[in-house]
């Protein structure tokens, strides 16, 4: 106890503000620190990414592979993609028209939708959604609630809309045999 405090006294006089680090000293009702060893932490594992919305919900990365058709024309060089609707979630909310066999041949945007989120729920890319919206719509990216979003290479001139409009830009080159849609509402 002396040595602590003739080592505060000679500190005392220097510039340093620091107050000084206790040392701990063990004494005999102690447990010894050399019976005491660290658990060594767990090694944390890969884990998917997700990302939270306000309203609890997840977000998630795409989870499927386009499904494509090696026995229909292709549509700018290439093979049209068969849509797939994997149910609403965050940023696709919207309603698909199915076609009568059951397949979503396009789909009402919902306030709010995201282009990337629809291209995930129905598995289809957004280079295809923009080329096969290109000439009513202008492409995909853009949205409005109630807007008409074309899957069908084969309706490329007849489904799509745009806040309400159709537009005139120009065709895929090739463009499949075009036909009347037929869908029904979800």
């Amino acid at each position: 106890m002396l040595a602590a405090a003739v080592g505060t006294a000679i500190l005392g006089g220097c510039t340093n503000t620091q107050a000084p680090t206790p040392t701990l000293t063990p004494t005999a009702s102690s447990p010894s620190t050399s019976s005491i060893s660290p658990s060594p932490s767990p090694t944390p594992s890969p884990t998917k990414t997700v990302v939270p919305d306000n309203a609890g919900d997840v977000l998630e990365p795409m989870s499927c592979t386009p499904l494509r058709s090696d026995d229909k024309p292709k549509i700018s060089g290439e093979r049209q993609q068969i849509a797939v609707d994997n149910g609403p979630r965050v940023g696709a909310t919207g309603q698909a028209l199915l076609d009568p066999d059951g397949t979503p041949v396009a789909y009402v945007v919902a306030a709010d939708d995201i282009p990337d989120f629809i291209s995930d729920r129905f598995c289809v890319g957004l280079a295809y959604l923009n080329n096969v919206n290109g000439p009513r719509r202008g492409g995909a990216m853009v949205l409005y609630a109630g807007d008409i979003l074309n899957f069908d290479a084969e309706t490329v001139t007849t489904v799509g809309d745009i806040n309400g409009d159709v537009e005139d830009y120009p065709l895929p080159a090739p463009l499949p045999p075009q036909h009347a849609p037929e869908f029904t509402l979800q």
